[in-house]
């Protein structure tokens, strides 16, 4: 028997087509080492149909452990990955109470493909939003990220890969475009790729006979011609099938494109972006389309066959090759499909209950001549389907059982097998079952620390069952005593699901061992995973946080605040204070200031005594209280020299041109470029003081 196993809660089905990836699975220096490729169960997939990227803000895969989004908030610059809650949807209860009254951006959207292909966004004034004033921006009740770029303008909105990628299988998007606005599919910095040409088509004439398939772009369920497709300012569904890779087919961001002629504005954004590297068949194309019209709530054309040859949106009334009524609704207009009714399967009895999983399965005899999918469909009311829970476990004749897992505690299942194909759905008995009372999360184990530092360490844990309610708290406790609990050190991590996890421990001591064990806890009480026990780093180093922020650079012998025995240098704060700001408050005054190692805090307090209150960059660094720290200031031009010099060591993740506290004139200051490979003389500059640039903060310990 040839099966693969997964499970799908709460969703229709759904499939699609994929991409290739010219050079970038391919380039493990930048990207790291590619994760297990992750079946998108969550939306219908099997493993036949891989994804090559796969976007969304909800769980696509229930073998994806990470996370949908880290989220930069605007009232300090600090990010949080957010997740997802137990069934499938962004965590938004972690999401708002983490950005507060204020808004929230994405600095990366994670790819659950298994590929680790993330779309990133380092640069803050770049960055699309997600909460607006405290609450999550929506589309049709679902949350969406917005774009508001600027036509003919570098003040665009993106999300970007390390490397360009080739589609050559199939794209679908659930996304909107802005009335009036501009906006693409999927972008490219250099060319008009993917591109609308409001207000009639949605992808740009001149590539869309050499860049799509047959001219096929399916909207809502409907295919059109790509010069015909609506240029759509509600959330739809658009599908396009490439064609072979040309160079109409690359793309590298979402948001930007031709050299930022154009951008995706006036709020326009995305859901959801699945890319594939080959073309599936039409059934799983049109279950996938339902699977995302369901969760998204928008309404499909009426395209499929009635028993009278008519178009209908009705599935009660979808029909067959064979004529049944009330099938899967795979027929539709010129296409076909060519496997035979199945017989039911035998639903199996049910074993191994537990307070929030148990096991069932089934025998069959045939597959219909074609290819078919097998598993079990669950749920607390009679006669499940495959729209509710469901496990695909089988696509050949035999035996097969299965898990249910994330059950609910003192409840009541009722358990059907099913056999699918393109003929339809045919379902087996139906078996019931409770489930018993509620226990502990189980906890399978507590990863070995990693990344350990002088003051922090990684560690992480698996929680494998809820117990049969919810989570209520996951994460690590440690301490120096052996078995430590809640009750000593803990970290709460932001995803209260079942699952892989791994979090930080900070605030550690010098050479001194540890204790670790990760825990869940939920309404029946808290457990524990196994110990560990690791050893801190007995001396401070780059890249190192501490007091605040991250180490910089270390003082050498020689510079101010040099002791020998012992360690000191600079802390730089881990993201930017702005980036976009002023060197001066609005007039041209001439500052005495110094440009060598510790001099940045004499500058800074000058600066601000000369110019008073306002927003520049001085002054957003010596007001700013981080991580119970206010004594930051604005580095002088041979501290940031220095911080420049160990950025690969420490990073930083520093990538524009920033501002030193060093005037080279009464209308000139200092500035860095961090953007390039290069360090030294050859990166600074001085530039006007009415100029915009980027500012980190740095203090002394």
């Amino acid at each position: 028997m040839h099966g693969l196993k997964r499970c799908i809660h709460h969703q229709t089905q759904v499939c699609f087509s994929k991409v290739i990836l010219t050079g970038l699975l391919f380039m493990c220096g930048s990207l790291g080492v590619l994760s297990a490729q992750n079946t998108l169960d969550k939306v219908g997939l099997t493993a036949a149909s891989p994804a090559s990227a796969a976007y969304s803000l909800r769980k696509l895969s229930s073998s994806y452990l990470g996370y949908a989004c880290r989220v930069r908030r605007s009232s300090d610059n600090a990010t949080q990955d957010i997740g997802f809650t137990a069934g499938g949807d962004l965590d938004a209860a972690s999401l708002l109470s983490f950005t507060g009254s204020g808004d929230g951006f994405i600095s990366i959207w994670y790819d659950q493909s298994g590929n680790g292909l993330d779309l990133t966004q380092t640069d803050i004034t770049k960055q699309p939003r997600i909460v607006s004033a405290g609450s999550i921006d929506m589309e049709n009740s679902r949350p969406f990220i917005r774009f508001f770029g600027t036509m003919n303008s570098s003040n665009y909105k993106s999300l970007e890969l390390a490397a360009d990628m080739t589609t050559v299988g199939f794209v679908a998007v659930v996304n909107k475009f802005a009335s009036g606005g501009d906006g693409f599919l999927l972008g490219h910095t250099g060319s008009y790729y993917w591109h609308t040409n409001p207000p009639g088509a949605l992808v740009y004439a001149g590539v869309a006979s050499p860049s799509y398939s047959n001219a096929k772009f399916w909207q809502n369920g409907n295919a059109v011609l790509p010069t015909s497709a609506v240029f759509n300012t509600t959330l739809m569904i658009n599908g396009v099938a490439p064609q072979t890779p040309n160079s109409s087919v690359t793309w590298n961001n979402i948001g930007s494109d031709r050299n930022f002629y154009h951008a995706t504005t006036g709020g326009g954004g995305y859901a959801e972006l699945l890319i594939f590297n080959s073309p599936l068949i039409p059934n799983d194309r049109i279950l996938m389309e339902r699977n995302q019209a369901n969760y998204f709530n928008i309404t499909l054309a009426a395209s499929y066959l009635d028993k009278n040859g008519k178009t209908t949106a009705n599935n009660a009334d979808y029909v067959n090759r064979y004529g049944a009524i009330g099938g899967s609704g795979t027929k539709r207009t010129g296409e076909s499909v060519s496997s035979q009714p199945v017989t039911a399967p035998v639903t199996s009895a049910i074993s191994a209950i537990g307070s929030d999983e148990a096991r069932s399965g089934a025998t069959f005899s045939s597959d219909g001549g074609g290819s078919v999918e097998a598993g079990i469909c669950w749920s607390t009311t009679s006669n499940p389907t495959i729209y509710q829970a469901r496990s695909i476990d089988a696509g050949s004749p035999g035996s097969f059982s299965s898990t249910m897992s994330n059950l609910s505690a003192n409840t009541t299942y009722y358990v059907r097998a099913y056999l699918s194909n393109n003929a339809g759905v045919t379902y087996g008995n139906e078996n019931s079952f409770t489930t018993l009372a509620a226990t502990a999360p189980r906890i399978s184990l507590t990863t070995e620390a990693s990344s350990i530092k002088a003051t922090s360490a990684v560690v992480g844990g698996n929680i494998s069952g809820t117990g049969g309610v919810s989570i209520t708290a996951r994460g690590i406790c440690w301490g120096l005593s052996s078995a430590p609990t809640i009750a000593d050190n803990t970290t709460s991590d932001a995803q209260n699901t079942v699952g892989s996890y791994s979090n930080t421990l900070t605030g550690l001591a010098l050479n001194t061992v540890y204790y670790a064990r990760s825990y869940a806890t939920n309404s029946a009480g808290t457990s524990y995973g196994p110990e560990i026990s690791f050893t801190t780093r007995s001396t401070l180093a780059l890249g190192d946080s501490y007091q605040g922020g991250i180490i910089g650079y270390i003082f050498v012998n020689g510079d101010p605040g040099y002791v020998s025995g012992e360690t000191h240098g600079l802390i730089v704060t881990p993201t930017n204070v702005s980036s976009s700001v002023r060197w001066y408050n609005s007039a041209f005054l001439s500052v005495t200031t110094g440009s060598a190692i510790g001099t940045g805090l004499s500058n800074s307090n000058a600066i601000v005594s000369a110019q008073g209150s306002g927003t520049y960059a001085a002054k957003l660094c010596r007001s700013l209280s981080l991580n119970g720290y206010t004594d930051w200031y604005l580095p002088s031009k041979d501290e940031l020299d220095k911080i420049n010099a160990n950025r690969s060591q420490s990073n930083l993740g520093m990538t524009a041109y920033y501002w030193t506290s060093t005037q080279a004139s009464s209308t000139n200051a200092w500035r860095q470029n961090f953007s390039g490979t290069a360090t030294g003389s050859a990166t600074q500059s001085s530039t006007t003081k009415s100029g915009f640039n980027s500012v980190r903060a740095v203090r002394t310990f």
